[in-house]
């Protein structure tokens, strides 16, 4: 039997998932560069990452969120790699190793798109304290704009 979702239209869906969204929510979906994700090799059109749910903008059609990655690229500036948060592979078991929370950028996923292209049910979330510690990071970062930190709620 095919669930709920799937019977419902494009409107229903997302004001089920804006009931439903927590922040802190972990997803693990392909995304493309549309979303700021580009593949690995050249004919790539992206790849599966983790990304954490931190909230919508004011009119609920974008999603912020930050991406979850297995390691630190070498190539980024000192700055930009302590804006990595580090998450415990033993603490959050949608993980199959430890991995690290970019809070140097805010990605934003359209609603439309995110509805469109995946189911809604999150893949585990991180704890509220790890919650808090990334935000303080976002907050922190000196490459977020003031104004993105405000579109999302963050200020």
């Amino acid at each position: 039997m095919a669930p709920v979702f799937d019977f419902l239209d494009s409107d229903s869906k997302k004001r089920l998932f804006i009931e439903s969204a927590k922040k802190g929510d972990v997803f693990r979906k392909h995304l493309t560069e549309k979303e700021g994700i580009k593949g690995k090799n050249p004919k790539d059109d992206g790849r599966n990452k983790f990304f954490v749910f931190i909230g919508f903008d004011s009119d609920y059609n974008i999603l912020g969120c930050l991406m979850i990655n297995s390691h630190i690229n070498q190539n980024l500036s000192y700055e930009v790699k302590l804006l990595h948060y580090p998450i415990a592979q033993n603490k959050h078991p949608f993980l199959t190793h430890n991995s690290h929370i970019d809070c140097s950028k805010i990605h934003r996923i359209s609603l439309d798109s995110f509805i469109d292209k995946f189911n809604y049910t999150a893949e585990g979330n991180i704890s509220e304290n790890d919650y808090r510690y990334t935000i303080e990071a976002v907050k922190s970062s000196s490459t977020i704009m003031p104004a993105e930190l405000k579109m999302f709620g963050l200020l």
